[in-house]
């Protein structure tokens, strides 16, 4: 496999070439086909959206999501392990990328708490999209996914971790014979800045308060795997009880010893055994159209 290429586009968006293999593209593309794609509901509780369009027509693309199963934390390790080393290790770079107003005051309200999020992994919940001619993706947001992490002593937490997204992932499993880039659009005036063309194997990372869409297929089909970047932090507040929990781990000294294991995030985390929550949507309150 050739050498992954990297580039930073403009602040807040970071692109990769060589990411995948055309067999690790093929690998995911299949495993889709054969869990079966779903026409996605309707975006926005069938209210018209702030462009005008109303919300049946925002997206007509398929969709499967699937979280935590070994296919997904498999990929998300591997994909993780070639990316790391080229984006922000915490979140001070979000100060430079986004406008005063969009950069939420409940996330990062100073540089110092910024800083405390700390780059974590690439998510396990995979959206794999397949778009075929005509359909798309107009204008939104993405959401927010977080989950807890909780340090337990028999089945009480003593800490917790919130595991939380702030960048999606765009992984282009195909080359689209015509259309299918996806658009991004100026904060302000709405218009268009440039676009990324689908390439295999190729990846796009942005932050999710970027405006984009996924224009037209206008010949072929496109598969498209959507995932998130994350950070971490320690809550300050442990919280009693332990609910939806999706699996357990456990952090040993030999596996923070071992530079390969988890892509060495568990030096991040204290020793010990490790409830993990199930993935919870968080949507920005002041817009209806953040989307998964």
């Amino acid at each position: 496999m050739s050498q992954v290429e990297f580039k930073e586009i403009k602040p807040g968006i970071f692109h990769f070439r060589n990411l995948l293999s055309k067999e690790e593209c093929e690998e995911i593309i299949q495993h889709g086909e054969k869990t079966s794609y779903k026409q996605v509901p309707t975006t926005g509780g069938r209210q018209l959206v702030w462009c005008g369009v109303e919300a049946s027509e925002v997206r007509n693309n398929q969709r499967i999501i699937e979280e935590c199963t070994e296919f997904t934390r498999r990929y998300s390790a591997t994909i993780f392990e070639r990316v790391a080393k080229h984006l922000p290790k915490d979140l001070e770079f979000r100060f430079k990328s986004l406008p005063t107003e969009v950069n939420r005051a409940d996330v990062c309200p100073t540089l110092e708490k910024a800083k405390e999020w700390k780059l974590f992994s690439v998510s396990d919940k995979f959206r794999m999209y397949k778009y075929e001619k005509k359909q798309h993706f107009l204008k939104h947001f993405d959401g927010t996914n977080k989950r807890i992490l909780s340090l337990t002593e028999g089945k009480k937490p003593v800490k917790q971790f919130t595991e939380q997204s702030f960048m999606t992932f765009l992984v282009y499993l195909n080359d689209v014979e015509k259309g299918g880039e996806t658009q991004f659009f100026d904060t302000y005036s709405k218009e268009e800045t440039f676009d990324i063309k689908p390439e295999m194997g190729s990846g796009v990372v942005f932050l999710h308060e970027l405006l984009h869409q996924g224009n037209d297929v206008l010949g072929g089909v496109k598969y498209l795997l959507r995932t998130d970047i994350c950070y971490m932090k320690q809550k300050e507040i442990v919280e009693d009880g332990q609910k939806n929990i999706n699996y357990t781990m456990k952090v040993s000294a030999d596996q923070k010893k071992n530079k390969n294991s988890q892509n060495n995030i568990l030096e991040l985390l204290p020793q010990g055994d490790y409830a993990i929550s199930e993935w919870q949507k968080i949507f920005h309150p002041s817009c209806q159209h953040y989307t998964d």
